[in-house]
């Protein structure tokens, strides 16, 4: 089987390990001069070969992320999770390896022919690494990061939000309205310049109360390989918006109070205080420009949350948004919410049920 060609991958990931473990980059100065340094030894490197690698179960919510949520740390549920399913109503212990991806999920066509770019060369190679060891920094107790480590988190907020089924189902309903009144053609499918533009950009002008209510005539399957680039370009403007416009923040709960984290298969979730909700889906062409908490848990103890510049939470409002990050982790959930803990779900599922029905019955979708 062909394998992955590199000339000298090893100076790039001992650069990247250096830089992380001596935490350098705590300024906009050193930090570019660490991206122009990467994109150095990106050139010395030989072109990426698609390895054709395909039926892997790819997680769309990465491995060392579910495991801040396992049963234990050691043991024989060190690497299970106890798993709450939507439409089975059921909680059950499961493997992590079997949770939170699908086979070839990341997987799209490059000429015809199967490519695994996204998830070996972006994911698995360059992002989950060096995000796995900001988190594990942010949950040791140290909430300090450098401007480099809290733009790299950035990036990987940006990715986690379109890396996931609802985000791609989502896409689908965008496509679906455009082919339907016109404002995108089927031959654009095909031109990334164009999706770029109408889609990530949305300058077709698609609001959040057209996809909420409009029910397309015409409606879009498929389309994998569209919405596996788009995902990837919206990232780009997602992760830029985010840094650029919000400030983040550390959300802690207190080991000894009783509550955690739990954390979904859609696990950014966007609470928006003009509307009043927590949302269905995001509308990322209006981060920036609307009062938006996005949140995402990184452990049954700490979640990130970023907000507009200029507004902190108090510790009084540090727990009301705790609570509200757990909501809605089940409210925007697409199929699975998982936890070390069996109870915690389901103290969560009857503390949450009357508010949950009235969330599901506001925001009930054919999809």
């Amino acid at each position: 089987m062909p394998r992955l060609h590199r000339a000298i991958s090893w100076p790039r990931r001992k650069f990247i390990a250096l830089v992380l473990r001596k935490r350098i980059g705590k300024n906009k100065w050193s930090a570019h001069l660490i991206f122009g340094l990467l994109s150095i030894l990106d050139l010395l490197e030989f072109l990426y070969i698609n390895t054709q690698d395909t039926g892997n179960y790819d997680h769309y919510i990465p491995k060392f992320l579910l495991r801040r949520f396992r049963i234990s740390e050691k043991g024989a549920h060190s690497n299970s999770l106890f798993t709450y399913t939507l439409k089975s109503k059921l909680v059950e212990r499961k493997s992590i390896d079997d949770v939170a991806g699908e086979i070839d999920f990341d997987v799209s066509k490059a000429n015809g022919i199967p490519s695994d770019f996204v998830n070996k060369k972006i994911f698995a190679e360059f992002l989950e690494p060096i995000v796995s060891r900001i988190v594990k920094h942010i949950n040791t107790g140290n909430n300090d990061l450098t401007y480099l480590e809290a733009n790299t988190l950035a990036v990987y907020m940006g990715h986690q939000i379109t890396r996931v089924p609802a985000f791609r189902s989502l896409l689908l309903k965008i496509f679906s309205i455009g082919i339907s009144d016109g404002r995108i053609l089927y031959s654009e499918f095909g031109d990334k310049k164009a999706l770029r533009e109408k889609v990530a950009f949305n300058s077709i002008g698609i609001t959040y109360d057209q996809i909420l209510r409009t029910k397309p005539f015409i409606k879009v399957d498929g389309g994998k390989p569209q919405a596996i680039m788009i995902s990837l370009l919206i990232a780009s403007v997602i992760s830029e918006k985010i840094y650029r416009d919000n400030s983040m923040h550390i959300i802690d709960i207190p080991q000894d109070s009783g509550k955690e984290f739990v954390i979904s298969d859609n696990p950014v979730v966007f609470m928006d205080f003009e509307r009043g909700t927590v949302l269905p889906f995001v509308p990322w062409w209006e981060i920036g420009t609307r009062d938006f908490l996005i949140a995402m848990p990184i452990s049954r103890n700490k979640a990130i949350l970023y907000s507009r510049v200029g507004r902190k939470p108090t510790e009084t409002e540090q727990n009301s948004i705790a609570e509200l990050i757990n909501f809605a982790q089940y409210a925007c959930a697409r199929k699975e919410i998982y936890s070390n803990n069996e109870k915690t779900i389901l103290a969560h599922l009857n503390k949450y049920k009357t508010e949950l029905e009235k969330f599901r019955l506001m925001f009930s979708s054919e999809d």
